[in-house]
């Protein structure tokens, strides 16, 4: 079972890969490590918007199952959040 974690920086407005697609199923556990009430930073698919996205709160810690090929964005539509990002492969 891989796993991999990272640490992005999200810029507003910009939608940037946070876990890439994989020919299995990920766990991804994602974590919004400024800890400000200042930034904002949400989270979903390739047509991720500021409209259509889902807003993670300041220090929240949120984990979802992707399936294989399934990829995640995030973006930020008020200053500059970071996000930890744990990803476990699951194998067959």
């Amino acid at each position: 079972m891989p796993i991999s974690s990272a640490r992005f920086t999200l810029g507003t407005g910009v939608v940037t890969q946070i876990v890439a697609p994989d020919n299995q199923p990920q766990h991804v556990t994602i974590h919004e490590a400024d800890h400000s009430e200042s930034t904002a930073a949400l989270i979903g698919g390739s047509a991720l918007s500021a409209s259509n996205g889902l807003h993670i709160h300041a220090a929240d810690t949120l984990s979802f199952e992707i399936g294989p090929e399934d990829a995640m964005y995030a973006t930020s539509t008020q200053g500059a959040p970071v996000l930890h990002v744990l990803t476990i492969t699951k194998q067959d």
